[in-house]
């Protein structure tokens, strides 16, 4: 959570952390009758591979490694609630 204070992205996310999603997939099983697999990491996976296979993404285990960026954090302390500041 630290990251949210220096990091743009990271508050983006920050905002969508706990909350809980639902969606009712009852009609498209009822009248079209889709069975759909309840293993939501297996789909995730079999939806990497399709995009892999039909090329719209490259195969991550054959991209070249990135250099990792390293964020240094600011010498003051302007980001920091007035409570974390006393920590």
């Amino acid at each position: 959570m630290v990251s949210a204070l220096f990091n743009t992205d990271a508050i983006k996310m920050a905002a969508a952390w706990n909350n809980v999603y639902f969606a009712d997939n009852t009609k498209s099983k009822e009248l079209l009758k889709i069975d759909y697999n309840p293993d939501f990491g297996q789909c995730l996976k079999d939806m990497v591979y399709s995009m892999v296979d039909t090329g719209c993404m490259k195969d991550p285990t054959k991209v070249e490694k990135e250099e990792s960026v390293v964020v240094e954090e600011p010498e003051n302390n302007e980001n920091i609630e007035p409570e974390e500041k006393q920590k």
